[in-house]
Formats: structure tokens, sequence, C-alpha cells
């Protein structure tokens, strides 16, 4: 069984689906389960629509070279002291940072510098996450790798806040 929310319709219209096979489905009668949006017409039209271009623009392919690329270009980073280790799920990434404070080096203050230099990324505790787009090229995907490694090398050389690293008034 998969259940998928919202991004189902490629973000386009709010809509989750509950996905099996006919023999866990049977088990749902009409009208038993629901989303707020799913039974809408443009609901369907729009999941229809995203899954078709999911299927015609080889986009399940495409996360699978994109993650590839991104382990490519990271494979040094093993070797990086800030650097825990880096995962790689189809065009889903995670840094772990080896944060240490009396060095001023946290996923955040990594993350706000990134922003700084032109990359907006999600920076958890401990962790730098991306999700990036299908249609990144390969040129985007160097680019950013690139200002994360700058980041990764002079984090440690900020002593005062970096542009970006608090939000929402978290530290």
């Amino acid at each position: 069984m998969l259940v998928i929310g919202k991004s189902i319709t490629g973000g386009a219209y709010p809509a989750s689906f509950v996905l099996s096979d006919k023999h866990i489905m049977a088990v749902l009668k009409p009208y038993e389960s629901g989303s707020t949006f799913a039974h809408t017409p443009l609901a369907i039209a729009a999941a229809e629509a995203a899954i078709r271009a999911i299927d015609e623009e080889n986009m399940v392919q495409r996360a699978q070279d994109l993650g590839k690329k991104f382990e490519e270009l990271t494979q040094h980073w093993k070797l990086h002291r800030h650097v825990g280790s880096v995962e790689v799920r189809g065009a889903d990434f995670s840094v772990k940072i080896n944060e240490d404070a009396a060095a001023s080096v946290t996923a955040r203050r990594v993350g706000g510098l990134c922003l700084a230099k032109g990359l907006l990324l999600y920076a958890l505790e401990g962790r730098l996450r991306m999700s990036v787009s299908m249609v990144m090229t390969d040129a985007q995907l160097e680019k950013g790798v690139k200002i994360i490694e700058e980041a990764l090398n002079e984090v440690s050389e900020y002593k005062g806040v970096i542009p970006g690293e608090v939000w929402h008034g978290a530290h």
C-alpha cells in the first residue's frame, strides 16, 4: 500500500491518494476513505497529468541519474572533517554534518552560508537536506555542489551570525 499526500499532483492541487492492488482496495467500499480534495475532478485530472508527465518525461530515470551524479560529485566528502555521511535516494539528498560548537560548525550555519552564496536548501539539526527538481541540469547540480563544498570549507571561519543561519527564531 502506498499513501501519497499532496505531491501526487506535482504541487498543482492539494490532493492525496492511497494506492494498492485490488486485493487490498477491495476492503474499502465507496466513500469509506476520503481526502479533502482527492475526489474532485480537478484533483483527478491533476494527478493523471502528473503521472503521465512522470512517465513521458522519464522522471524516475532522471531522479536516478541526478542521484548518481550527486554521489559522484560528493564522493570525496567522505574525507571532509565536517561531513559525517552523504545519503542519496533518487533526487533526494541528505548530508550529515559533524557539528562542532567550538568551531562554530552547525548544519544551520552551513545552510545559512549556502543561502548567502545563492543556494537554498533545508538545514535541519545535524544535516542538510535537498530534494532537487527533475528539470535541473547537470551544470546546475554541479554549481550547487560547489556552493555546498565552499560553505563546508569556509563555515568555521565565520564567528558571527551568518545571514540565513537563524530561521523563525531558532538558533
